[in-house]
């Protein structure tokens, strides 16, 4: 009998994350079509997209998109709730798989039409969802039920970035928060069969495009300095972040108000084509030899404010890209000021160690934000210690920094966000 329910157990591990990776497939797919309608391209980065569009489209786009977000949201709100996807799976609440679903779908209209939040918070939900639906021929209960449906979760994060590990570590530290054997390995399996199976998607090429650099003694130095500066950003990112959670009531003014988000958005995109969308087009820019002191400046400062924005409005979804995101053009803005001085610096090395301590700030993770940055660029080998460094040193001078201060200015944990 106990050989019976771990065989059981073992093929809803291999379901799960079979599941999870055809959700990531089939959400990236819907992502980008969304993109390539609203800016009006058929390939290439959605930067080049919203370079190559016109100007009334680079408006008009995320204004349509916000308020047909805006309409479906309204009408979801006012027949279901919507409960946060962490929380509800870490306490092992019941999932609404339907609710869940059809909010994440309204996530993925409203990033692929130009709003400033992650893509990620999508297909977690909807794996997780479709996991709650399947596991009952297994009988799964319990522990075992909780671990799975955040298994799945974790990997369609997985599935989407191309970040087996740091999926599994994402379901590991921030959901569950335990490094039990089962929950370890079950997390670890999951992630890696949904990334398989996106491989005909994805091709098992990396987000990013690591740039040839030499990150020497420099970068290491950095990695040090990194750390308060991160600590501080992350902070103040939290903290925006929280205050401009909105609450999510099925008020018909969400409607006009996403919509004038997506109008400050496509104003702002018609000088920065950078800030649509996830922050993907940001870090790619941070990597790009043309990147500039103000472009990169303009990005630290704008694109956490366009993200508090949509969160005010009313709109939830994933917050770990902008973070990402802020990161690296805060890094890629040091690296190129000590250029200015006339220092030597690996800017693609500064870029993601900025964006590895932002994240482990945000997120309360320092493991996962360095794997999480190490897979999404595959930058040289050396540059692993020094994320792991740079985020441990953010993620514990933030900490201090949080008990000097009351909750609301140091920022919330994570399950407080309003990303589900």
């Amino acid at each position: 009998m106990e050989f019976t329910r771990w065989a059981r157990y073992v093929v809803a591990v291999a379901v799960c994350g079979a599941l999870a990776g055809l959700v990531g497939a089939a959400t990236s797919e819907l992502l980008h079509a969304l993109q390539h309608l609203t800016y009006g391209y058929h390939s290439g980065s959605l930067l080049l997209g919203v370079t190559r569009a016109d100007w009334r489209r680079r408006v008009a786009g995320p204004v349509v998109g916000g308020l047909l977000a805006g309409l479906c949201w309204w009408w979801l709100r006012r027949r279901h709730t919507v409960d946060e996807l962490t929380p509800a799976l870490r306490e092992g609440r019941r999932l609404r798989p339907v609710a869940q679903t059809a909010d994440a779908l309204v996530q993925v209209l409203l990033v692929g039409s130009g709003a400033s939040l992650g893509r990620e918070s999508a297909p977690r939900q909807i794996a997780a969802s479709a996991a709650a639906l399947v596991l009952g021929p297994f009988a799964v209960a319990g522990t075992h039920r909780r671990i799975l449906l955040s298994s799945a979760a974790g990997a369609g994060l997985a599935a989407v970035y191309n970040v087996p590990v740091a999926g599994a570590v994402f379901t590991i530290s921030v959901i569950l928060q335990t490094w039990d054997a089962l929950t370890v390995a079950t997390a670890l399996v999951t992630s890696a069969i949904a990334v398989a199976v996106t491989v005909p998607i994805t091709h098992d090429a990396t987000t990013f495009s690591f740039p040839p650099t030499h990150a020497g003694w420099g970068s290491a130095l950095f990695a040090l300095v990194c750390a308060p500066v991160g600590a501080v950003l992350g902070l103040g990112f939290s903290a925006l972040m929280h205050r401009s959670s909105a609450r999510t009531a099925a008020s018909w003014h969400l409607v006009p108000a996403l919509a004038v988000a997506g109008l400050i958005t496509g104003v702002a995109a018609v000088w920065l084509p950078e800030l649509p969308g996830n922050g993907k087009s940001i870090v790619a820019t941070a990597f790009s030899p043309g990147a500039t002191l103000a472009v990169l400046g303009a990005a630290v400062i704008v694109k956490p404010l366009l993200t508090g924005m949509y969160l005010r409005a009313g709109a939830v979804g994933g917050l770990l890209t902008p973070a990402f995101a802020t990161g690296a053009a805060a890094g890629a803005f040091i690296s190129l000021a000590i250029h200015q001085m006339g220092g030597h610096t690996s800017t693609p090395a500064f870029t993601v160690i900025g964006a590895a301590t932002v994240l482990a700030v945000t997120q309360r993770a320092p493991l996962f934000a360095a794997v999480f940055a190490y897979e999404l660029t595959d930058p040289p080998l050396l540059v692993a210690p020094l994320l792991v460094i740079s985020a441990v040193g953010a993620h514990l001078i933030a900490d201090r920094l949080r008990h000097r201060h009351s909750p609301c200015t140091a920022g919330e944990h994570p399950d407080k966000s309003p990303g589900r």
